[in-house]
């Protein structure tokens, strides 16, 4: 672990009053990016290494946002995260796609936040 880095706080922020973690990535070769996932392989640490903040994940909600510049993300695209989300004892709330259109949101994923945003009242 690289414990002179941010990343214990940036955690304690995650873990600190909320209920619902959204992590947001575009596709990278038909997964989340690299960087989400080194991200989310240092949360897992935390059952370890802080295994008393790491047991606050349980019963907190995940949930995932993806974008690209079509809608064509992978239909195994969320694989990973029910599984990150099951491995650290969090509930796998859901997930949506955005792409764009043009410079713009698509009106579908406009739809789609709408929808996804009136589960979470």
């Amino acid at each position: 672990m690289n414990k002179d880095d941010d990343f214990k706080f940036c955690f304690d922020q995650i873990i600190d009053g909320h209920e619902l973690v959204i992590f947001a990535t575009p596709v990278y070769w038909y997964t989340m990016s690299g960087i989400l996932k080194n991200f989310i392989d240092r949360i897992s640490d935390c059952l370890s290494i802080y295994r008393q903040d790491g047991r606050k994940l349980r019963g907190m909600k995940m949930a995932m946002l993806s974008c690209s510049l079509n809608d064509d993300r992978p239909k195994h695209f969320v694989e990973p995260s029910k599984l990150s989300a099951s491995y650290l004892g969090m509930e796998y709330f859901g997930d949506i796609h955005c792409f764009m259109d043009g410079e713009l949101l698509d009106d579908t994923s406009i739809k789609r936040i709408s929808n996804f945003a009136s589960l979470m009242k």
